[in-house]
Order: C-alpha cells, then structure tokens, then sequence
C-alpha cells in the first residue's frame, strides 16, 4: 500500500478561540428510565482494565490522567479478578493493608487493594435490559456498593457496569458523597430539589 495514492486533505487554520463540540443533551432520565440507557456495556465500549501487578502508584496515575473512578482488575491470563477504585488506592485502607503485610506501600499492587471478584455482586444482562434506574439503585442500595456489574446471560464474560456516580451525574443531580452505598433517599430528594 502506497500513500502517495491518497489525496491530502484541506486544512484551515485554527482561530484563537475555538469551542470544543460536546453531544447534544438527550431526552432527561429520570428514576423510571430504563437503567440500559446508562449501561457502559462493553460490547460497544473498552473495559477499563489494567493488570494485577500493577503497582498501585500506576493505577493511581493512570486512573487520574483517564478520569477514570473505577478500573477493572484482570490477571495475566486476562480472566476478572476484581475491581479498583480511586477511592480504594486513596483510602487509609492502603495504609493499613501496607502496616498489616509489612510491604512498604510503593511495593502494593492493585491485587492488594481490589475488591475482589468474590466479594462483588452482578445481575444478567437479560434481567438488566428490563430493569429501570430506580430498581438498579435500590439494588446498590441494599448491596451497599457504588457499582453494579452486568454479566451475559450464561454468566460467564462480564458485559458491563453501571455506576451510582455515573446515575446521578446523568439525572442531573448534585454530588451526594462517596460513601460505601448512596441511599435512595438521598438521590430522591437530590431528585425533588
């Protein structure tokens, strides 16, 4: 293949103030809008991952410079083994896995500090498809997590997640906190405000 073949493009030159195009604003979401509509479902999007071994100073560094809150934790192998999360590796829960294992904290892995796999809750993708946003976080709320996974309906390869982050975010509603489990309460009346 030759890219002399190709005809090179018309450029303009760029002005001093230029806006950056975002996504029109689509139809407001609400409690009873169908939780698909927030889904990050990795058949059409990359999964954010990173490896195990990772040092948990790299995945902090990655996370900030991605904007990313949430990685999910693979092995070598490229099989789920759990996930990390800003707040995991920021957390005086590092610190205290670093004093109960003697290993200083710049020699901690996202292994150490990951919610693993186990301890981690996920719904069918065809349960999911049916539910609205409000039954996704009255799931959270009762698990008591800020994040909910979506596996395919054989329950053998993670489809995706969904964040409560990402649910208030997208329905408009202030930051309620970082808590281990935002109460439906609170996104309620964030909701009625």
């Amino acid at each position: 293949m030759n890219i002399k073949h190709y005809r090179e493009l018309d450029t303009l030159p760029l002005g001093e103030a230029i806006q950056v195009r975002r996504p029109e604003p689509g139809e407001l979401l609400n409690l009873n809008s169908r939780a698909l509509d927030l889904l990050v479902d990795f058949s059409r999007n990359q999964p954010p991952m990173l490896e195990s071994a990772t040092s948990v100073d790299d995945a902090e560094a990655m996370m900030r410079r991605e904007h990313s809150g949430l990685k999910l934790v693979i092995g070598a192998d490229e099989t789920f083994r759990g996930i990390v999360t800003q707040i995991d590796i920021r957390s005086s829960k590092l610190m205290r896995i670093a004093n109960a294992t003697n290993i200083p904290r710049s020699d901690l892995t996202v292994a150490d500090v990951m919610i693993p796999r186990n301890e981690l809750h996920a719904v069918s993708f065809s349960a999911f498809g049916k539910a609205t946003i409000g039954a996704v976080l009255r799931t959270m709320q009762t698990l008591g997590e800020q994040y909910l996974l979506v596996t395919d309906d054989d329950n053998q390869c993670l489809r995706g997640i969904i964040s409560a982050r990402d649910i208030t975010r997208r329905l408009h509603l202030p930051d309620i906190g970082d808590g281990p489990a935002r109460s439906i309460a609170a996104i309620q009346a964030a909701m009625s405000a």
